[in-house]
């Protein structure tokens, strides 16, 4: 995700991080217990499919 430059961003100072890029549409929330959910893999993967469609 840092080659696509994706960043974590919390605002709120709670255990829930958004994952966006400069110019990506639809940003996803991830928590921050231990292991990614089936759904945030797959978000990510979205995200970066969506990158290389782009270019």
């Amino acid at each position: 995700m840092e080659y696509y430059k994706f960043s974590l961003i919390n605002d709120n100072g709670g255990s829930h991080y958004t994952i966006e890029r400069k110019g990506l549409k639809f940003p996803t929330t991830i928590a921050n217990h231990g292991i990614l959910k089936r759904y945030n893999v797959k978000d990510i993967i979205s995200m970066i499919d969506q990158i290389k469609e782009d270019k």
